[in-house]
This record gives structure tokens, C-alpha cells and sequence, in this order.
């Protein structure tokens, strides 16, 4: 096998991006090299842009829980899972105060806030557990040394259950009213 070195250079290209079908430009900060007689170099993909997950939101999303859930994303593509969890929980924390009640926003603690929610009904059964598991998770992250170290398989799952819950929250309701406003429809 030819030696391997690193050579400085910056390439740029693009890929296709798999959940949303467009292409997203790909800028590559390091050239790994062979290093023999007339072969090609090989490139190493080490940083994509934008980072996958976090330009896709709907823009009905609050601007403070999609700031924290993009921000949590961006944490995951730097394999810093613990910020992840971290910031996914502040998403959780930005969804209660932008959609719960003012009898939940009145609770002190993101648990009692969410047991409100569940209480009054503005968050579905379903999504209650979510939401715990959601707390759950960034408490640990929060507080390493109380609980178990947060894995990046654990902090990606995590996201893909947060962007589900944006999903559910916010992008099927906006949904569904911008395409009863473009029928004229009401109902």
C-alpha cells in the first residue's frame, strides 16, 4: 500500500444531501496524499457546510428552539455529543415557553413544566414521554459526574427524536394552514 501523507490545500465541491435532495457545498481543509508514482490523491472529507439537519428547519419554528436545535446539531458534526444533548435540552426548554400555558410557564423547574403541559393538555400524551426522555438525556449530559457519559450514537438519536417532535409541533400545523390559505379554505 503507498504511503499516506497530509499535504496543506483546500477543495471545495459538492454532494447531494440525502434527507432534503439538494446539493450543499462540501469544503474539505486537509488532503491526505498517496505518495508513489502517478496516483491520484485521496481527498478526506473533514468539514461540511451547511451542516446537515440545521438549514432544513420550517420557518414557523421559533427562532429561539430552532437557534438551539441547529446549535445542537452543529455540536453533534463537531463529535461533542455532551453540547449536543445540552443544547437539545434548551430546545425542549425554548419549545415549553413558547408553547406551553402560562400555568406551565409558571412551574420553576422544566420537569414541573412539563408535567403542567401534560396536565392541561397542551403537549400530546405521546409527546410527554419524548419530552422526559429529551430532559432526561440533558440532565445527564449536564451533570456528567451524577450520571453516565453521553454517547454520540445516544446524542444523534436524541436529535433525530427532537427534530420528530419540531416536526410534529411546529411543521405539520404550519403545513396544513399554508395549504388550506393557498386552497381558501378554512377547514
Amino acid at each position: 500500500m503507498p504511503e499516506m501523507r497530509p499535504c496543506r490545500g483546500v477543495w471545495s465541491g459538492h454532494r447531494t444531501d440525502a434527507n432534503q435532495g439538494r446539493r450543499v457545498r462540501t469544503v474539505l481543509s486537509s488532503v491526505m496524499q498517496r505518495v508513489g508514482p502517478a496516483e491520484p490523491p485521496v481527498y478526506e472529507g473533514l468539514h461540511w457546510w451547511p451542516t446537515a439537519g440545521s438549514a432544513s428547519l420550517d420557518p414557523d419554528i421559533s427562532p429561539e428552539v430552532g437557534s438551539a436545535y441547529s446549535e445542537g446539531v452543529r455540536a453533534l458534526s463537531a463529535k461533542a455529543p455532551r453540547a449536543a444533548v445540552v443544547m437539545f435540552r434548551g430546545m425542549l426548554a425554548q419549545l415549553v415557553a413558547d408553547k406551553g400555558t402560562p400555568a406551565a410557564n409558571a412551574k420553576h423547574s422544566l420537569y414541573d413544566k412539563l408535567g403542567q403541559m401534560s396536565q392541561d393538555g397542551s403537549l400530546h400524551p405521546s409527546l410527554v414521554d419524548w419530552a422526559k426522555e429529551i430532559r432526561v438525556m440533558g440532565n445527564a449530559a449536564a451533570h456528567p459526574d451524577a450520571l453516565d457519559p453521553v454517547s454520540e450514537e445516544e446524542a444523534a438519536d436524541l436529535g433525530r427524536l427532537c427534530r420528530q417532535m419540531l416536526t410534529v409541533i411546529y411543521e405539520v400545523p404550519a403545513r396544513i394552514t399554508r395549504s388550506r390559505a393557498a386552497r381558501g379554505s378554512t377547514v
